[in-house]
């Protein structure tokens, strides 16, 4: 295991062991202090002091004319604000938040106000940058922009071959990286990228959406600011391409600062968010705030009453409609759930040195060229944050609620435990992909389940959640997932040793140290009073699922990887974490199989055609580093058909297939993310629909912006369309 010792090393600014060691079974070793994060400790901060505001409904601007009929227009804009996202009495906290465009400053919150679409009409959205100061001038970002990756790249720095351009991973030839506080001479010198930020908005999980309006990483905008740089560009390499499609497909044209996308809402029923998706900022400016719930309503008919075979009741619906501020949000509730560390004047920390990860001084990038110098490969916060704030608490009655949970944590994941609430009922009724095939009695699973959920980041799920036969009081709702990677199976209990075996098969065991109970293990506590009306909604035992159809058998199967790449610095043994990747695998699973590297900018490996079904396998190959990878692919929901044990011999080649697992529950029907665990292959199911170019990523928000996302084109390609950039020479070390 000595490979991916630093995997989970974590260190402070200042290079002292903070929170585990690696250890020889496996697993991280707890050694009793604090996550690490800012200089405000997590202990500090009060717990269930502020009540949950529940995001309001967006209202929209009007109505518009698209080729998918009438459409529902918004124009939404992206600022700096501040927020009470501590409890009252503590500072407030500096975010970028989506609002209405032209709309107060309080109206711009984190996560903003959300969308309530309807399913099969059209919602168009003019998304505008305006991180802007009241001068007009451009706002740095809030964190430490890692120029060393391959990332938007404003202002054009050289890249491999001499290649001038926007969206490339830049030589930096002849300069070391420096602090800015050390940071005198360009020539033999670069530090942090302090200028306009690039944006670019996609709604992860929409269907059909065609490529203008996706939110292609390359199609970024900076801000209408009156002091952008000499030699920055404005726009991504896949700006003007994609903006002259959309103006000759739907006639509204996109312009400084600003771009305007048409969804048509084919989804089923099921919540979405939206979140910026820019070349190698993703993960810095989701944590600064930039996401918001879309909640797809329609197609309710799919969940009957078994009593009466007629259309099931929902719990009643919000009446949070924008500027009335209901205190009584209704028994329909969106939860954002974030892990984020702060600073004793409430800013948000988040880490500007590679140091923070494991304690590597450098030198960095291209000095050493496998090291970048802000970039880490995971941060986990030391509080958690619902709805935009710290612990917050919610009054529920003594009825049905329907939940609609989002883990937006970067490279958390989520194992909400319903056990410290006695007499509650919870039923799963649908994930990121719309209703299940099988509602899930979560309190009626077996063993180490019973009563928990699992969310992976990005993943979202809905819960039916019966608060009628609980005692009045408060409860809080754990999470019992790790203070680290999450690598499969269940929480360490009653003093057990954390461990990963994954190899002999019939031996595999996997138990991880569970999040700090008073921190990262509290969500949030529910309130439970009396309820004095009638609960009209129908139970969660006789809710009855309408199953999806079934796809047909797939055209091609493609085999897939993930991995991720290490590198010796100045003869340690234990290499360090540089970069992730997905890559395309050839040979037979069972037998050798070679392993095809892929990056960013490497040539499109994945070309389906409209209309066609493929299979997905995908392996998670680096068994050494406990690791899992939520992936996310876009234009499409799939089903999944297999998980299934694997062990790849990195020597040899051999691929090992071990014995089918178990699908989890709450993993029918369709999807748009998922996990694959380490040493596990997952298959998928997907029809591919909609012609132009698309991305499918790692969504560890910290592996997404180095190099673990990947264009795929659906048909062939377009006309005019950029041309492919060469690969950069990063080494593709394991």
């Amino acid at each position: 295991m000595e490979l991916s010792r630093r995997l989970f090393f974590k260190s402070t600014a200042a290079g002292g062991l903070a929170l585990y060691v690696y250890g020889a079974n496996g697993m991280p070793e707890a050694v009793g202090a604090e996550i690490p994060g800012g200089s405000l400790p997590a202990t500090n901060i009060r717990q269930f002091v502020n009540r949950l505001t529940v995001p309001q409904i967006l209202p929209r601007k009007g109505t518009r004319s698209t080729p998918y009929g009438t459409a529902d227009y918004y124009e939404i804009s992206m600022k700096q604000t501040t927020q009470q996202m501590l409890p009252t009495g503590m500072p407030k906290t500096t975010v970028w938040a989506y609002g209405p465009t032209g709309g107060s400053d309080s109206a711009f919150t984190s996560p903003g106000l959300s969308i309530s679409a309807l399913q099969n009409r059209p919602v168009q959205i003019k998304w505008t940058n305006e991180l802007v100061d009241r001068y007009g001038r451009y706002l740095p970002h809030l964190f430490a922009v890692d120029r060393s990756l391959h990332w938007a790249n404003v202002p054009q720095e050289p890249g491999h071959e001499g290649l001038v351009s926007t969206d490339i991973k830049p030589t930096l030839e002849g300069r070391r990286y420096v602090t800015p506080d050390k940071y005198t001479d360009p020539e033999t010198q670069y530090t942090d990228y302090t200028g306009p930020v690039p944006i670019v908005t996609h709604l992860h999980g929409a269907l059909a959406v065609k490529d203008h309006s996706d939110g292609y990483s390359e199609a970024w905008y900076l801000p209408r600011a009156n002091n952008i740089p000499a030699g920055h560009a404005k726009y991504g390499r896949w700006w003007d391409f994609l903006k002259e499609k959309h103006r000759r497909e739907t006639g509204v044209d996109w312009g400084e600062g600003h771009q305007t996308v048409t969804y048509p809402n084919t989804n089923r029923a099921t919540s979405l968010w939206f979140h910026d998706h820019a070349l190698g900022l993703t993960r810095l400016t989701v944590y600064a705030g930039a996401a918001s719930f879309y909640l797809m309503r329609g197609l309710e008919y799919e969940v009957l009453d078994s009593r009466t075979g007629r259309t099931a009741r929902a719990p009643a619906g919000p009446s949070n409609v924008y500027g009335q501020n209901s205190p009584n949000p209704g028994a329909d509730l969106a939860l954002a759930i974030q892990d984020r560390s702060f600073n004793n004047d409430g800013s948000l920390f988040y880490p500007s040195s590679r140091s923070f990860f494991d304690g590597y001084q450098g030198p960095f990038y291209p000095e050493e060229p496998g090291i970048p110098p802000n970039w880490v490969p995971e941060f986990f916060g030391n509080t958690m944050v619902v709805n935009g704030q710290t612990w917050p608490y919610q009054r529920v009655e003594r009825r049905r609620y329907r939940m609609r949970f989002l883990n937006a944590c970067g490279s958390r994941t989520l194992y909400l435990d319903f056990r410290g609430i006695p007499g509650v009922e919870v039923w799963q009724v649908a994930n990121d992909g719309g209703y299940l095939d099988e509602k899930v009695n979560i309190m009626q699973l077996e063993g180490w389940r019973r009563g928990r959920v699992i969310l992976a980041p990005a993943e979202r799920n809905e819960l039916l959640v019966d608060f009628t036969n609980v005692r009045t009081g408060r409860y809080t709702l754990r999470n019992v997932g790790p203070d680290a990677f999450f690598p499969g199976g269940r929480p360490a209990e009653n003093g057990e040793e954390p461990r990963v075996k994954l190899y002999p098969f019939e031996e595999r065991d996997v138990v991880f140290p569970p999040a700090d109970p008073n921190t990262t293990g509290k969500v949030m506590a529910f309130d439970v009073v009396p309820y004095w009306g009638v609960d009209t909604s129908t139970p969660g035992r006789y809710l009855k699922m309408k199953p999806q159809p079934k796809l047909p058998a797939p055209v091609r199967t493609r085999r897939l990887a993930t991995t991720m790449s290490f590198h010796n610095v100045n003869e340690d043994p234990a290499p360090y974490a540089s970069h992730t990747m997905l890559g395309v695998l050839h040979g037979e699973p069972g037998g050798k199989m070679h392993i095809q590297d892929t990056m960013w900018s490497d040539p499109v490996t994945e070309n389906p055609q409209p209309g066609d079904v493929e299979d997905w396998e995908i392996y998670n190959l680096v068994q050494d580093a406990p690791v899992p990878h939520p992936i996310h692919i876009h234009e499409t929901a799939f089903e999944i058909l297999e998980r299934r044990m694997i062990w790849y011999n990195w020597d040899t080649g051999l691929m090992e297939m071990g014995p089918e697992t178990p699908l989890l529950p709450g993993e029918t029907g369709r999807k748009d993310t998922v996990f694959v665990y380490p040493g596990e292959m997952i298959r998928l199911r997907m029809r591919f629909t909609t012609p132009g170019q698309y991305m499918w990523h790692c969504h560890l928000l910290e592996h997404e912006d180095n190099e673990m996302m990947r264009p795929f084109r659906v048909g062939p390609e377009q006309p005019g369309q950029p041309e492919d950039l060469p690969s950069h020479d990063m080494p593709h070390a394991h």
